[in-house]
């Protein structure tokens, strides 16, 4: 993130090769693109951590309910 945020003088990033130009992007459309990947990521980790959460309560509860308990 700190390299594109250093791009902010420049309107377009190109790649050039010696038979021409490969690749253009602007990087208002690059750092968009970047959050975008960001918040998707999150979104699904939380979800994903959710489910995980649930599953895992669930199997412990499924586990200790057939085991018998000893307190002391």
């Amino acid at each position: 993130m700190p390299l594109l945020q250093s791009l902010d003088g420049q309107s377009v990033i190109s790649q050039r090769a010696p038979v021409g130009e490969t690749f253009r992007v602007a990087v208002s459309d690059l750092l968009a693109m970047t959050d975008r990947i960001i918040y998707t990521a999150l979104a699904f980790n939380m979800f994903f951590g959710l489910v995980g959460l649930v599953l895992t309560r669930a199997f412990a509860g499924a586990f200790l309910a057939g085991k018998k308990q000893v307190v002391l």
